[in-house]
């Protein structure tokens, strides 16, 4: 899909910013509907709209984005990867 971006954090690099758990930053196109945090638990979900909250995860994705593979790097690794599982 020529709209998603795709980056791996290697386990061999340790901690990184989103070791903490996972999360969905939910964007949309029509500009009067804001961003929104999608956190999905084993028995329950929850959504985070208020600005600050969204702002903290938007600041993690950013960290990731910079500790991770680039887009490039990221395909080669895949492929390393899938042809060591064959």
């Amino acid at each position: 899909m020529p709209h998603v971006i795709f980056q791996v954090v290697p386990f061999g690099l340790g901690a990184h910013a989103g070791a903490a758990g996972s999360f969905t930053v939910l964007r949309f196109a029509e500009r009067d509907l804001p961003d929104v945090v999608y956190i999905e638990q084993l028995t329950s979900a929850v959504y985070l709209e208020q600005r600050v909250d969204v702002e903290h995860y938007l600041e993690v994705i950013n960290q990731l984005s910079g500790e991770a593979l680039t887009p490039a790097a990221t395909v080669r690794f895949m492929e390393k990867v899938a042809g060591e599982t064959l």
